[in-house]
Formats: C-alpha cells, sequence, structure tokens
C-alpha cells in the first residue's frame, strides 16, 4: 500500500466531483481536507502491521504519514485533476481495496474508502469535466447505464446495490471466492450512492467525516 496514492485517490475522486481543478483547490475544500485526515488516521494507518508492533514502530508509520500528509496539502500542489483521473479506478483497486480490506477483517469500518468507491463510481455513471478514465476499464463500463429511475424520478437501494455488485465482479475486485466482502461494498456504497445522486457531493461528504 502506498500512503500518498491512497491519498491522492480519495481526493482527486472527490475534488473532480467537487469542481476542482487541481489537488491543491481539492484539499483547500475544508470537507475533502477532512476527508484526507479520516483516511489517514482512521484507515490507511491501521491497515500497515507497523501499526499494531509497539511504540517505536507505530510513531515511524505515523511519522510516514504524515510526511504523505503535508506532500498532498501543500498549497502549490498544482498536478490536475484530470492528469490523475485515468488511473483512478486501477489505483483504487492496488492501494485502497487492501486498506479497505485490512480494516473490515480486523472488525473496523472503512467508511472513507467506501466513500472513495463511491465517488469513482458516481464518475463513471455520471462523467464530469476532466474525468477521463482508463480506456477499456471494465469498472467504467459496467457502469456506463446506471439503474432506471423510478416514476418519481428516485434510484431503488435494491437496484443500485446489484448494479455496484456487477461492476464489482466484472472489474475483478476481490478474488471469486470472496463475495461476502463484494457483497457489503455494493451495499455501503449503495447508500452512500443514493445520498451523493440526491443530496450532492457537498452534504455527502458532510455525512461521511462527521
Amino acid at each position: 500500500m502506498n500512503i500518498d496514492s491512497c491519498l491522492q485517490t480519495a481526493v482527486s475522486a472527490a475534488g473532480l466531483l467537487s469542481g476542482h481543478e487541481t489537488v491543491a483547490d481539492a484539499v483547500a475544500d475544508e470537507p475533502i481536507e477532512r476527508l484526507a485526515h479520516m483516511l489517514l488516521f482512521s484507515e490507511i494507518l491501521p491497515a500497515f502491521p507497523e501499526f499494531w508492533q509497539g511504540d517505536a514502530a507505530r510513531a515511524a508509520l505515523t511519522k510516514r504519514g504524515e510526511e504523505a500528509y503535508l506532500r498532498l496539502t501543500q498549497p502549490d500542489h498544482s498536478a490536475r485533476l484530470a492528469d490523475l483521473s485515468a488511473g483512478l479506478v486501477g489505483q483504487f483497486r492496488t492501494e485502497n481495496l487492501p486498506v479497505l480490506l485490512a480494516a473490515w477483517q480486523a472488525g473496523r469500518l472503512a467508511d472513507a474508502t467506501v466513500f472513495t468507491f463511491t465517488t469513482l463510481a458516481f464518475l463513471c455513471a455520471h462523467p464530469v469535466a476532466g474525468w477521463q478514465p482508463g480506456l477499456g476499464d471494465p469498472f467504467q463500463a459496467a457502469l456506463a447505464a446506471p439503474p432506471a429511475r423510478d416514476a418519481d424520478g428516485e434510484l431503488d437501494f435494491e437496484a443500485v446495490t446489484a448494479w455496484l455488485r456487477a461492476a464489482i465482479e466484472d472489474a475483478g475486485f476481490f478474488p471469486v471466492h470472496d463475495d461476502a466482502w463484494a457483497d457489503r461494498l455494493a451495499m455501503e456504497a449503495a447508500a452512500a450512492y443514493l445520498t451523493l445522486d440526491a443530496e450532492g457531493i457537498t452534504e455527502t461528504l458532510d455525512w461521511t467525516v462527521s
């Protein structure tokens, strides 16, 4: 797991949905900065074995995390979110997904990582300016057609869950024998997706990091 990459994925996806152009713009947005802080200290660092190997090991790991956080939040971090977007789904799969699994296998929550997955799914279904997913990405392809809305224009939780679950399987996020984790991710992400669809990114961020 790469701490910088995990943070970058979360900030970039939330930043794109919020209409920001650069990493610096995104982390200057207080709810996104809080998301990054929550992700780092509640989910990423505890996913490393060193976190649980005594005070000295935890202190060294925390210092690495703080250094990554400082790099991310530098006001001159001018990387364009559009330039980062092509690699975000793959980066989530290789860097953020192990954080999610480490938390769940240990009985901890991983709300910030689930939110990051949800923002990526939303970007696949509702592309915004600057969203440039990798060509031929199976996750993007599976989510290109979101579920139909009912007569009141609302989405059904079970339909969204099934849609996300199919995309998770198509993209090969989990080994075939890990159905329980795939089911859980789909269900937790569906709840966040419905909030994101109904309330927008700001309200959903506030709900996630509160």
